[in-house]
């Protein structure tokens, strides 16, 4: 994940009113880097949305959680449950790692 636009993109799935409410952030996700941005959205059904993608060679795992009034704050219980054993061996079923 090399950059903040392909965060934005991938948003677009929830609505295309959108707000960054800063600059992306590095994370890691198992041995995976990549990157998280929150956004403000205008969709009826979330205020905002955490957005995160990461990759592993050239295959890119994405996740999007409605996270209501502060993504950002709730970043790091999604992350924890990102680098959770459930989501790593789903990964490393479908990725092969």
């Amino acid at each position: 994940m090399a950059d903040d636009e392909e965060l934005d993109r991938d948003v677009d799935i929830v609505g295309s009113e959108r707000l960054p409410l800063g600059p992306g952030q590095p994370i890691t996700v198992h041995a995976m880097k990549g990157r998280s941005r929150g956004y403000k959205v205008g969709a009826p059904s979330a205020k905002s949305v955490l957005s995160l993608a990461f990759n592993s060679r050239c295959d890119v795992v994405v996740a999007t959680a409605v996270a209501g009034g502060d993504p950002v704050a709730q970043e790091r219980a999604v992350l924890r449950f990102l680098n959770g054993d459930l989501v790593l061996n789903r990964v490393e079923e479908v990725l092969g790692l």
